[in-house]
């Protein structure tokens, strides 16, 4: 996330933010990442009592939310003084995977540089008991044991960067802050998901409203992601934040409140309504075909249309033959019931979009 601002500001101080563009040449759109950009991996173990390991994907989901997040004993209420908005905030930027959960931002009782995290002389780990630790965690009804093994850091993977030819194991030893600290264009203030083309805009905010901007001080170490890694994440995060505006219809987003009904050349409805349908997926794209060139990443968009029947065969049956429009009232006599019985029988009137 980073570039293009969103809303303009009080004074009349700020740059304009991105135009209200209708009109594209091209449904791939370049993006660019903020410069602290970074998510993290959890890698978690989920066990029956029997130290079988549960294969069971809800399950799964269920005990990791309940060592988490249980009111009463869940590691966020344990280590941390979170309220209720600043949890439910912490739930929409975390991604249960299944054998692992990626987050936006580290996960309050998990940080990188907990000692449970520091691999032993033999590479393992001891992990945070999330689940049946017997050290104040949660006990499922089972006796079920839910562990974080492993939490790494990552940033963009370094096909994105500039010259990486050569430089892969200094390009490993990136950290998130360049020098002593990295400000992205964009505020951390829980009331506001604003973000900016300049800093100059970000700085007439923040100096107006008291607002912060996204920092990164303390020099973290990642580790760049592989391209696979990065584009899970981007494309959940992606999914996360259309789900949450719009409803889904198969793989694709539909906006309920914009719709059309068309009718033929005589104004007389179809008995349709015509959707618009949103798919959008992150992807990469090359300038130019060079083993040099930096990868881009893109929002590829596609506009659909996804059609909703509003008219069934009754209602067609009985068009024209009750002056009330309830079919309740329609009656049909033998010849009717002739005539529409080889017009009708044999055809299609259903379909899957139904």
């Amino acid at each position: 996330r980073g570039g293009g601002g969103r809303g303009g500001g009080r004074g009349g101080s700020y740059e304009k933010p991105f135009p209200q563009a209708r009109d594209v040449l091209s449904n791939l759109l370049p993006c660019q990442l903020s410069p602290g950009f970074k998510f993290y991996q959890y890698s978690v173990d989920c066990a029956d009592k029997r130290g079988k390991l549960i294969d069971s994907r809800l399950r799964r989901f269920q005990l990791f939310n309940f060592g988490l997040f249980d009111p009463k004993a869940g590691l966020v209420r344990r280590k941390t003084n979170l309220n209720e908005r600043q949890i439910k905030e912490l739930k929409k930027v975390i991604f249960f995977q299944g054998s692992y959960v990626l987050s936006a931002r580290p996960i309050p009782g998990l940080e990188l540089d907990l000692e449970d995290f520091k691999p032993d002389a033999n590479g393992n780990t001891k992990g945070v008991a999330l689940v049946g630790g017997g050290d104040g965690s949660p006990s499922s009804d089972e006796g079920d044991i839910v562990t974080v093994v492993q939490v790494q850091g990552l940033c963009a993977p370094i096909e994105m960067m500039e010259d990486v030819r050569g430089k892969e194991d200094e390009i490993g030893q990136l950290t998130a802050a360049m020098g002593d600290i990295t400000v992205d264009l964009r505020i951390v203030n829980e009331d506001c998901t604003m973000s900016f083309d300049s800093r100059e805009a970000m700085m007439n905010h923040c100096r107006d409203t008291g607002h912060f901007p996204v920092a990164s001080i303390d020099g973290e170490k990642l580790k760049p992601a592989n391209k696979e890694e990065f584009l899970q994440f981007a494309n959940v995060v992606l999914r996360r934040a259309l789900s949450d505006r719009m409803p889904k219809w198969g793989r694709e987003f539909i906006d309920p409140k914009s719709f059309t009904e068309p009718a033929d050349k005589f104004g007389k409805p179809l008995g349709v309504r015509v959707y618009r349908a949103f798919s959008c997926e992150f992807g990469w794209n090359k300038s130019k075909p060079l083993p040099s060139e930096p990868i881009k990443l893109v929002l590829t968009t596609d506009l659909r249309a996804k059609i909703m029947r509003t008219k069934s065969l009754l209602d067609v049956l009985c068009e024209g033959r009750s002056q009330m429009g309830s079919p309740e009232l329609v009656k049909f006599d033998a010849q009717a019931q002739k005539v529409l019985k080889k017009q009708w029988i044999g055809e299609v009137v259903i379909a899957t979009y139904d």
